[in-house]
């Protein structure tokens, strides 16, 4: 049988789990119904300030700019008009991007694949790494078409956050479980007092008190128990008070009766005799019945 401290830290840590995945299902969920379009919108102008600087600096190195913002913060996918690709930064987790998309942004349409990014239960779109959840612009450079897919990298903007929060976490979850184990305890050990005084008057041992100082519901039931057990105790002793007292009535008559009936088997006992230590035993047993 498990313990009721036992229970308690599995109930503890149960919940502690099923609130952190509700959290996560919450956050989740609001990030993909109130803040993937404005993440996108956000984004998107990012990468219209690119393809503006682009196109307005015709002397720039394209290789070098990109790898600037790379280190800036950005992961970065540009295909030319003849199909040729080539990455900055750090590599996409999964490189998922259709062709279609890239043919559609090479034909100066817009790629919104952040705001359009399915949303799944257990995936944050906001982390999830994939070359599908990004945003796609066409410019021009050198009288030649490119489509720019870019996406922050969150890993290099939001790693000492990521930890931060992490450490934060972890640190809240430690001390909540502390906490709570010591408050299981402090509760748990006037239940444990209880259920120890609770054999003893099984037993018949109504002596002793209760250590138990508290003014909530345990106190109560401490206190009733206490004055259950003073009662016990105090019935226990009338009991054999009249135990003692009632065999103290018995044993004399009982006494009288076995000697008179002694007697009676003496064969050479005169009538008489023999008659009056009948009524005796008569007499001794109509006391007993009375």
């Amino acid at each position: 049988m498990r313990s009721l401290y036992g229970k308690f830290l599995s109930f503890t840590t149960g919940i502690m789990l099923t609130s952190t995945v509700i959290a996560f299902l919450v956050v989740n969920t609001y990030y993909h119904q109130q803040l993937k379009e404005q993440n996108d919108t956000k984004n998107m102008n990012i990468a219209l300030a690119m393809v503006e600087y682009i196109e307005s600096d015709g002397h720039s190195n394209l290789d070098n700019y990109f790898k600037t913002q790379a280190v800036a913060g950005y992961k970065i996918f540009v295909v030319d008009e003849d199909g040729d690709a080539t990455m900055y930064g750090a590599p996409f987790r999964v490189e998922n991007l259709r062709a279609t998309s890239v043919e559609r942004v090479l034909g100066g349409k817009p790629y919104h694949g952040m705001r359009d990014l399915k949303a799944e239960t257990f995936m944050t779109g906001f982390f999830s790494d994939e070359l599908a959840n990004t945003v796609g612009v066409p410019f021009t450079y050198n009288d030649k078409t490119y489509a720019l897919f870019m996406r922050p990298d969150l890993k290099l903007l939001f790693t000492e956050v990521h930890i931060l929060l992490g450490g934060m976490v972890i640190v809240m979850a430690v001390v909540s479980l502390l906490s709570m184990l010591i408050v299981a305890k402090k509760l748990i050990e006037p239940i444990t007092k209880l259920t120890i005084a609770a054999k003893k008057v099984g037993e018949e041992k109504f002596s002793g008190t209760l250590d138990i100082s508290r003014r909530d519901e345990i106190g109560q039931l401490a206190k009733s128990f206490q004055h259950m057990t003073e009662r016990l105790s105090e019935n226990d002793r009338i009991r054999k008070e009249f135990i003692s007292d009632v065999s103290h009535d018995f044993q004399s008559p009982l006494l009288n009766i076995k000697g008179y009936a002694n007697l009676l088997m003496d064969s050479e006992l005169p009538e008489t005799e023999r008659n009056n230590y009948a009524k005796v035993i008569q007499s001794e047993t109509e006391r007993l019945l009375h």
